[in-house]
């Protein structure tokens, strides 16, 4: 055995994970990391700032199920991706971050970029360790993986010193770590099981809402087994989309309550809601009143104890586990009782069928609308048309996030990526988690719908597009302000004038991405969005279609800033 560095370690642990790519931006504390991928075969996606590559990890491990990987480089660097920790902490996305840092031996003494970094990120990780020998570098990433994706999943950090990623050892000295985490799954209490499917056979108007927690315990078959023999109507959110087909007929997506469509009835007229993996946060409006109604039974079943009755929502029954396990157990025992008839809620199906399809009857009036600006409604409806139904779609920004989470349809686990996900909601993430989204799932048309202000944060990413051959379609809903912003202080104020820095005048971001080497094209003529978007999705490069939109709020929008009220969709 011969001599070995920090940097060659980290590598070497992380292959040994299964990771076969990492994203991150080189700088002096990360060069030997940088070095040794290029020498053991670990692809790196080098972006253009660190945010982005925390980013890039993220919307790869919304893809997968498993951890992306980011390497930052430490000062700056670092602070730099801590939007983009924060981002994941909140949305629960498993990834690991590695950093470089400062030499422990000299801090304290004025030494460029000596900084305490830990201290920044410690409250918004699940973990976060520092590594003080070379030798242990495989073991501490170990740590890192196992608390990224052991009960509730999230970010973790690991920070290593230049000294140590440097430093050369014998090879013989290091530890590899092997079967140090369980993948065992946590079962609900059987106490517990039982007192829910009481009140889920008493239940005359049950709803599921499913979450992340689906998702990310592939828990996909047992919800639709579940839905199935039990005829309970489901609504999904955040990464749960697709987790149930929206084409499914028990399948009445979307479920957050901010898109404000038909599940806004549901929601209030239901008597049951059961909860599988999602967190009862802002996004269905905390679970209370007015969108929900106070006497509701709410059986809630999540791996996190801390997130049952999160928001102080009175829970009937809280069941501690992951979705597939506690989902078969209480289908197992319903099935043993024999007590189910499914077609019991047949008439609260069709109930929920008619207010779905008075409420897309009212909406699609705009599908064919020729007019110009082009109305959001025509657009979504025309990139249905052409793109795959398997695609990944990618929603950023605020009234054109609100209007693609309505609208585009999701069939496929993961294949639903929102951009200001969770209750951080940061505008701006939706190029990069794209760019990640591709790397997952290369064979996958993806498209990113984005508002022209949210792309804006991020657009130097399109360059990393570019240089690392990565094809994604960018769809700009450019209205050329921050409408969500505009349309709200008009509401505040009562003045349809009133555009306080909200502003941002017509840019060509087709023009800028044809300047970086991808594809782009103009349109304010809605006859042109279809070939349009066969030639962007056909160049295999990054593209872009500019497209001129009418600025017209979202029924979410309209929702958040209080001139859409829940009565009225009862």
């Amino acid at each position: 055995m011969g001599k070995v560095n920090g940097g060659f370690l980290v590598s070497q642990a992380v292959q040994r994970e299964g990771i076969e790519q990492v994203f991150g931006l080189i700088g002096y504390y990360v060069s030997p990391i940088f070095a040794a991928c290029s020498k053991t075969g670990l692809k790196i996606y080098d972006t253009r700032h660190e945010q982005a590559a925390v980013h890039m990890a993220d919307g790869y491990s919304q893809l997968t199920g498993n951890p992306g990987v980011a390497v930052v480089t430490g000062g700056p660097g670092f602070a730099n991706a801590i939007s983009g920790i924060i981002k994941a902490y909140k949305s629960f996305t498993p990834l690991v971050l590695i950093t470089g840092g400062f030499e422990p031996q000299r801090k304290d003494a004025g030494g460029l970029e000596d900084m305490d970094q830990l201290t920044l990120v410690k409250q918004y990780t699940k973990w976060c360790g520092t590594v003080y020998d070379t030798a242990r570098i495989p073991e501490y990433i170990a740590i890192a993986f196992r608390h990224a994706v052991s009960g509730r999943r999230g970010p973790v950090v690991l920070e290593i010193p230049i000294n140590y990623l440097r430093n050369e050892i014998d090879e013989e000295l290091v530890v590899w770590p092997e079967k140090y985490r369980t993948d065992a799954k946590i079962y609900g209490d059987n106490e517990k099981i039982a007192e829910a499917i009481c009140l889920i056979e008493k239940a005359k108007k049950p709803i599921i809402i499913a979450g992340n927690g689906v998702f990310y315990s592939k828990a996909e078959e047992e919800l639709k087994m579940f839905a199935e023999y039990t005829g309970i109507p489901v609504f999904t959110v955040n990464a749960g989309r697709g987790v149930l087909p929206d084409d499914h007929e028990l399948c009445f997506s979307p479920g957050r309550a901010l898109e404000a469509g038909p599940q806004l009835y549901a929601f209030k007229n239901a008597d049951t809601v059961i909860v599988f993996g999602s967190s009862l946060d802002y996004s269905v409006s905390f679970g209370r009143p007015p969108v929900f109604a106070q006497n509701q039974v709410f059986i809630q079943v999540d791996v996190d104890p801390s997130e049952i009755g999160f928001s102080c929502r009175n829970i009937d029954v809280g069941i501690v586990g992951h979705s597939n396990v506690v989902l078969k157990q209480i289908l197992d025992s319903m099935k043993a009782s024999g007590k189910v008839n499914k077609n019991k809620y047949s008439s609260w199906i069709s109930e929920l069928k008619k207010i779905r399809f008075d409420f897309w009857s009212d909406l699609e009036k705009d599908i064919n609308n020729n007019s110009k600006p082009i109305h959001p409604q025509r657009l979504i409806s025309d990139i249905q048309k052409v793109i795959p139904k398997d695609s990944v779609i990618v929603m950023d920004g605020s009234n054109a996030m609100l209007w693609a989470c309505l609208l585009f349809k999701c069939y496929k686990p993961g294949h639903h990526v929102i951009g200001p996900s969770g209750t951080y909601g940061p505008m701006g993430t939706g190029l990069p988690l794209a760019l990640g989204a591709k790397i997952a799932k290369p064979d996958k048309v993806v498209v990113l719908y984005t508002g022209d202000g949210s792309l804006g944060f991020n657009l130097i990413e399109v360059n990393t597009a570019v240089r690392m051959g990565i094809p994604v379609v960018i769809i700009i809903h450019n209205d050329s302000s921050w409408g969500f912003c505009r349309e709200t202080q008009r509401t505040i104020f009562g003045d349809s004038s009133c555009n306080y820095g909200t502003d941002l005048g017509f840019t060509r971001y087709d023009k800028i991405i044809e300047d970086f080497g991808g594809y782009g094209e103009l349109i304010s003529d809605p006859d042109d969005i279809v070939p349009a978007l066969n030639r962007a999705v056909n160049s295999n490069k990054i593209a872009c279609l500019n497209v001129i939109v009418d600025g017209e709020m979202s029924p979410g929008a309209n929702f958040l800033n209080g001139t859409v009220k829940v009565n009225e969709k009862e």
